[in-house]
């Protein structure tokens, strides 16, 4: 027992000092512990994709989980609109997250554009076809097989009037990524 208290005391004291060492004037109600990813584009594995109920409204949507796999990538422009490309360091193993909540026609075809821009072996040809995503219990099986599958995603961040930020994440096709000069 005088082990495990001493072994308690020093997590405590670690804790402590790590406490003790944070800057945390700035922190409110409203921070979320962790910055926003800025705008660009992310190369990402697909963690978890699954059928769900949306908390708000009820109604059926797909959530994904993805993980950068590797540092993003955003473009400055020279004085001819021609891009340069830009690391954005340390957004590597950052988490985002990305709904598709079913209310309408126009909700299931943008899911299903999303959904066929993640390709196989073969460029430019989608991994599933629009069948997978014609039922429930298909797209459940569809979701199985994107898991653990990359793609390209933009995140499109905008500030408000009222100062306050909101990000769009989108879905990108290989082709798109290769026109813009990303690794594909």
């Amino acid at each position: 027992m005088a082990n495990n208290e001493k072994d308690m005391k020093n997590l405590f004291n670690q804790l402590d000092e790590l406490l003790g060492a944070s800057d945390i004037k700035d922190v409110s109600a409203e921070s979320s512990g962790f910055a926003q990813l800025k705008n660009g584009y992310y190369l990402c594995e697909v963690k978890k994709a699954e059928l769900k109920p949306s908390k708000s409204s009820g109604k059926l949507m797909v959530a994904f989980q993805l993980k950068v796999v590797e540092d993003g990538t955003d473009f400055t422009f020279d004085a001819k609109s021609r891009p340069t490309p830009v690391t954005l360091k340390g957004t590597k193993n950052r988490t985002i997250f990305k709904y598709f909540p079913f209310s309408d026609e126009n909700s299931v075809r943008r899911f299903v554009a999303d959904m066929l821009k993640f390709e196989g072996d073969e460029p430019g040809v989608p991994l599933l076809t629009k069948e997978y995503f014609t039922n429930s219990e298909l797209i459940e099986d569809a979701l199985d097989v994107l898991t653990g599958m990359n793609i390209y995603v933009h995140n499109d961040v905008s500030t408000k009037d009222d100062g306050t930020e909101s990000a769009w994440v989108n879905f990108v096709s290989w082709a798109a990524a290769a026109k813009l000069g990303l690794k594909v």
